[in-house]
């Protein structure tokens, strides 16, 4: 079933292909999950086989990372866990590694567009050479773009190209990947055999050691920072610990990261580019052409798993009657953060970062593409523009790479976007070179022609692609007209696009007032002193109507949008009911029936479809709500399952929606995960002020715990059938399905409300196509 969620999907098919071909007489050639043919005949005795063998305690980690006492929680551990008898785990099976010598191709007709990938000699997770590899693939490409390959991007060579180390427990390999340059005139691809010979003269410079000094100190510094910002989350830091015990790594030399990085010397990376970045290289050619769909497993005939009403396993016993601790009531404190005007209407808002020195600063100007639809590509050409008559895109990626700081431009229906991090030493000069920038940008033509050609290139092909095809039923289901794939360009206004244009969306919102976010570890004084004086932010700035919630489309009769499609390997299914209008009173009430309707795998929705019954292999709903008070909210719900399981998945969710099945003994379960998730999950530092105003705007002056904590103990089960009656029983919804008509059963679909047949047509801008 996961299989087959893969074949619709270019990308993963893409990349099995090349560690197919990449890791070739090694299991990491093939997906984790195996092969159809495994899943087709799977052999219980061989599961439990492999769990006796491989499952001991010596081949197990366990890792807490957080407000924990490690004394405390270390007798638990050795009393619980310790009861685990010793067991030896069979020795690993060893493989050799892979020859490459000279230049070998492949080919292989599974992409919607045409890419190529060089693999490279790589080595295994630990090796001595894994660091200085990994600044070597950072000299092609960065988070910065300074690297050979983001030049021939920024020049408009390629549509994109990158490269990085894959370093594994066992061997390694050095990936590059790139797409071809689209021709907006022809209106087709380059071929990969030119931006092959593109990249490998950008491979060759970083072989032969034509970098320079600052670029090395600018990629060991931006490693440094990317490992102080990854120290910030308890999520990453776990994830770390979990990856040095797969990969058998010292933790002390995990933990010592930024020492090592900084001890590499540029004749360190000069020797390992020219060992390892030579012409012995696998060349794989992705063409177009049409996923294998061959990969087909028979719908299951299992009969639903029912467990016995009224009764539960003595395990279920003991675990219910476990005590649960009592989580600190720590609200959040609005209080921490300072905000001041830094001119008529902008505000800057400043959070502490108590962790290390890297600054995060975000511009939200408030105006977005609903009011100038081409601002989404001018921002994404901004962040390959220079600045008139001072630099060139490449140079001032440079300049800002130089002062160890990234920055990046992008937008959305409601807002202009600058984000930027760094070290708060060189902030001053960072905000001057991006004010400059932004008020006197240099927008590119080569850039522009990319990035047109990138879009008409994707427009030419989504048709074909299941993926969009099927979010794009989902936006004409919710949104009619208004759907992003039909209220936007022409392909005819995209093909006209002009610098000046662009250029002067760009001034044009940032004449709008802004919300700026800073968190750093300068005194909120000193912050405000060098924003103030820094910042690209003028005088009587134009006020925001911003955010706005897009008008999503009523429902008066129960209709089911069919889109047939014969090359969906999986049939995606769509639900949505509209309901009442958002208000904050009824937020506890809200969560309750989410958890209890969805609520990850203890909800009716995964439980009933996946679990009881196979049916589909990913299912799930929620209640959706706007950003504004007084919009809708919304009942969406979705299943991605093979075509001829859909008829029967869907019924089994219909069931859910006009009928839900009653389990009264669920509700303390719900209180309690409410409650500790509201006293536990907070915003990051950095992510506390941003945080704050959406809060704000839908009407809270303070933590929403210590408003909603007396509704959640207060709850009953009764009041989650009552919310469910009044507000999504009997009420009118849409359903979409895209599948193959020839597994799904249309007049099934008939007794769930009026069948409205579609096409792709239906769902695209069809004005001034191109296509």
């Amino acid at each position: 079933m996961i299989e087959l969620t893969y074949k619709d999907n270019p990308g993963s098919v893409q990349q099995e292909f090349i560690s197919s071909v990449a890791y070739e007489g090694h299991p990491y050639a093939r997906p984790i999950i195996g092969l159809p043919e495994h899943l087709k005949n799977p052999r219980l005795s061989k599961l439990i086989e492999y769990y006796n063998e491989w499952y001991t305690p010596e081949n197990m980690v366990l890792i807490l990372v957080g407000n924990v006492n490690a004394k405390q929680i270390s007798g638990r551990i050795n009393a619980t866990f310790g009861r685990l008898p010793a067991k030896a785990t069979p020795e690993r099976k060893t493989y050799p590694d892979l020859e490459i010598k000279g230049r070998k191709q492949y080919n292989a007709k599974i992409g919607y567009y045409p890419n190529v990938c060089l693999v490279y000699k790589g080595v295994p997770s630990g090796h001595p050479d894994e660091k200085p590899l990994e600044i070597a693939m950072s000299l092609l490409s960065n988070s910065s773009s300074t690297g050979t390959l983001d030049k021939l991007t920024i020049d408009g060579e390629l549509t994109n190209g990158y490269a990085y180390a894959d370093t594994r427990r066992e061997q390694g390999r050095n990936i590059v990947r790139c797409t071809p340059l689209y021709d907006e005139n022809q209106r087709r691809f380059e071929s990969n055999k030119s931006a092959e010979k593109k990249a490998l003269k950008a491979i060759e410079k970083i072989a032969n050691g034509q970098f320079e000094e600052w670029q090395i100190n600018a990629i060991k510094n931006n490693m440094c920072r990317d490992f102080d910002l990854m120290m910030e989350s308890n999520t990453s830091k776990a994830l770390t610990l979990m990856q040095a015990f797969i990969s058998e790594e010292d933790l002390g030399q995990v933990l010592n990261y930024k020492d090592e990085v900084m001890a590499i010397t540029t004749e360190d990376i000069k020797r390992v580019a020219k060992q390892y970045l030579t012409n012995d290289y696998l060349a794989i050619y992705i063409e177009k052409g049409k996923l294998d769909k061959n990969a087909k497993i028979k719908k299951p005939g299992y009969k639903p798993i029912e467990p016995p009403v009224g009764k539960q396993s003595l395990y279920a016993t003991q675990f219910k009657n476990m005590p649960i601790g009592q989580v600190e009531e720590k609200f959040l404190d609005f209080s921490e953060i300072q905000s001041k005007q830094l001119n008529d209407r902008s505000k800057m808002y400043y959070s502490q970062n108590p962790e290390n020195n890297v600054f995060s600063l975000t511009l939200r100007y408030g105006v977005g593409v609903r009011d100038f639809p081409k601002l989404g590509i001018a921002a994404d050409l901004m962040n390959n523009a220079g600045i008139m008559g001072t630099y060139e895109p490449q140079q001032l990626k440079e300049e800002l790479s130089r002062l160890n700081a990234t920055c990046r431009v992008s937008a959305s229906q409601n807002y202009l976007y600058i984000t930027m991090e760094g070290y708060e030493e060189t902030l001053p000069q960072a905000c001057q070179l991006l004010a400059r920038q932004i008020l006197m940008p240099k927008l590119d033509e080569k850039q522009l022609s990319r990035i047109k050609g990138s879009m008409l290139g994707s427009r030419q092909q989504r048709k074909e692609n299941v993926n969009t095809l099927s979010n794009a039923l989902l936006q004409y289901m919710i949104f009619q007209d208004k759907s992003s794939y039909i209220d936007e360009l022409t392909d005819k206004e995209i093909y006209e696009l002009q610098i000046s244009e662009l250029t002067g969306d760009i001034n044009r919102a940032s004449n709008y007032e802004a919300e700026i976010f800073y968190c750093g570890t300068m005194p909120f004084d000193n912050a405000y002193d060098v924003l103030s004086k820094n910042l690209p932010l003028v005088a009587n700035e134009k006020p925001s109507t911003s955010p706005q919630d897009k008008p999503m489309v009523s429902v008066t009769e129960n209709t089911i949008y069919f889109l047939p499609n014969t090359d969906a390997e999986q049939a995606q299914i769509y639900f949505y009911l509209p309901m009442a209008k958002y208000d904050k009173k009824d937020d506890a009430i809200r969560d309750a029936f989410n958890q209890y309707f969805s609520g990850g795998f203890n909800g009716l929705v995964m439980t009933e479809i996946r679990e009881k019954r196979s049916m589909a292999y990913s299912a799930g709903a929620y209640i959706g709500t706007p950003a504004l008070p007084g919009n809708p909210t919304y009942l969406f719900g979705n299943i991605g399952t093979q075509n001829d399981k859909a008829n029967d998945a869907l019924d089994v969710f219909m069931g859910l929606v006009t009928d839900m099945p009653k389990n009264a003994d669920r509700i303390d379960n719900i209180k309690s995960y409410i409650r500790q998730e509201m006293l536990t999950t907070h915003p990051s530092f950095r992510d506390k002020a941003e945080n704050m105003r959406e809060l704000q705007r839908i009407g809270y002056n303070a933590d929403p715990a210590k408003e909603n904590l007396p509704k959640v103990d207060a709850l009953t089960f009764d009041d989650i059938v009552k919310f469910y009656e009044e507000n999504i029983k009997g009420k009118p919804y849409c359903i979409g399905v895209m599948g193959n008509p020839k597994d799904i059963d249309l007049k099934k679909l008939e007794k769930y409300g009026k069948v409205v047949k579609l096409n792709e047509r239906k769902l695209f801008n069809t004005k001034d196509a191109l296509f």
